[in-house]
Order: C-alpha cells, then sequence, then structure tokens
C-alpha cells in the first residue's frame, strides 16, 4: 500500500448576458437564454475535463514509448513508417498490405501493454479522423457496436472496433498528427490514470451593476493523476509516419 499526494487545479468559465438580449431573444424565439447559457457552460466544463483526460493518455504513452524496445533506426519497435512500402522493390506492397501492418503493430503495442503492465491488454485506442478511416477499411474491423463507455457527451466518439480493442476518434487532433494511443481502463485499485473530482461543479450567479443581468460563473476542482506503480505500463503511443500517403 502506498499514498500519494495530489495537487488538484480549478478551472472557471463565465458567461455574460444583456438585459436587451434576454428579453429580444425571448420575444423573439421564445428561448430561455439564461437557462440555455447555463448548459453551454456545463457543455464547456466537460469538453475541457475530457480534453485533459486525452492529454494525460497521450502523456503516458509516450512516456511508455520512450522505455519500449527500440528499432534499428532508433525508433520505437511499435512505430510505422510506410517508407518500407516504396521501398520495397517490385511490385511492392498494397494500401492494404501497409493497414495491415499497422494492425500488427497496434496488437503488437497491446500484448506489450499486456506483457509489462501485468493487468491486460489494451481494451481501447485513440487516434485522429484520418488513421481512424484507415482502420475501418480493414478487414475484421466492426462498426460501433456498442455505445461509449469513454465519455457518454464529451470530446471523444466511438467507431467501431478491431478484435476488444475500440477505437475513438478525437475530433480535436489534427488530421496530420499521426498518433495512436492504447490504453486500459483499470480499477481504482489498478495502476492507470483516475479522475480525482474535489469540486465537481459549483455553480454561482450575480446580478451585474453595470447591466442589472445574470451573469455566470461554473467551476470545478479536481485533478487527473496517474497511480500505482509504473502507470505508464498501461498505455502506449505509436507514431505513424506517412509521407507516401498510403494511409489517407
Amino acid at each position: 500500500i502506498s499514498s500519494k499526494t495530489i495537487a488538484v487545479g480549478t478551472i472557471e468559465i463565465s458567461s455574460a448576458l444583456r438585459r436587451t438580449e434576454i428579453e429580444d431573444i425571448k420575444a423573439n424565439t421564445g428561448m430561455d437564454i439564461v437557462q440555455k447559457m447555463e448548459s453551454i457552460l456545463v457543455n464547456e466544463l466537460s469538453q475541457t475535463i475530457s480534453k485533459q483526460i486525452v492529454s494525460k493518455i497521450f502523456e503516458m504513452g509516450a512516456l511508455n514509448a520512450t522505455l519500449a524496445p527500440k528499432k534499428g533506426d532508433g525508433t520505437s519497435l511499435f512505430d510505422l513508417n510506410t517508407n518500407y512500402a516504396t521501398n520495397s522493390g517490385p511490385g511492392g506492397e498494397t494500401t492494404h498490405a501497409v493497414q495491415r501492418k499497422l494492425i500488427t503493430r497496434i496488437a503488437h503495442a497491446s500484448n506489450y501493454i499486456a506483457t509489462e503492465g501485468r493487468v491486460g491488454p489494451a481494451q481501447y485506442l485513440i487516434t485522429n479522423g484520418g488513421l481512424a478511416a484507415a482502420l475501418q477499411d480493414i478487414a475484421g474491423y466492426t462498426i460501433n457496436p456498442v455505445k461509449s463507455k469513454m465519455n457518454s457527451q464529451g470530446q471523444l466518439y466511438p467507431v467501431g472496433s478491431i478484435g476488444d480493442i475500440s477505437i475513438y476518434v478525437d475530433p480535436y487532433m489534427r488530421y496530420n498528427d499521426n498518433r495512436i494511443v492504447l490504453g486500459r481502463k483499470n480499477n481504482p485499485d489498478q495502476p492507470g490514470i483516475i479522475f480525482v473530482p474535489y469540486l465537481m461543479a459549483q455553480s454561482i450567479s450575480v446580478i451585474s451593476e453595470a447591466t442589472f443581468a445574470p451573469r455566470m460563473l461554473l467551476r470545478s476542482r479536481y485533478a487527473v493523476a496517474e497511480v500505482g506503480w509504473y502507470p505508464q505500463k498501461q498505455f502506449m503511443t505509436i507514431t505513424v509516419t506517412d509521407a507516401a500517403q498510403l494511409l489517407n
């Protein structure tokens, strides 16, 4: 048993309205803009928390990648550079062969997580829309068979699965950011990343002296922390270099 001190941060999101805006929107559309702004603040808070969780997952995956076995060029054993297909001699390799090679690297990384992390193989992967489209074109891909378990209303959206690995797309990732991170969602008593809420959501509303209209503030205090022994072993980041444009 071990203990760890976790620093909790604070995030605040605010909105301000004018009395004329409230009156005009109510008259023209019948919408209660004050209630709508509260919903927008909740959504912004959810998106921010989700982005920070995904960022921490990629951070842990990158850390584990630096400790993973290396190839001759010094890159991680699980990284993929599609240039090999253009230099493979007469005939070369087809696009589907390169896609299968990517699946092989993902399977290797999942097995590495199971071996080094000693809990189990990867349960999910997160990537951009471009690589997700390439994965969807592979035999054995299953279109989203289950409801998203990562975040029901936040940043990630599920696009399917390959084997037992669920595929999620991060819409905030650039299309040229060809990274894939694999990970596990372990139990609280196992190594990994946990979301630690101290104050989940506090709503404060005041009437502005300048406009006599409501000003709202939504704040949350929480931490996204890695816990347990070697938590990075539960994640792995794969970098795909596709200058040959064989996957897009």
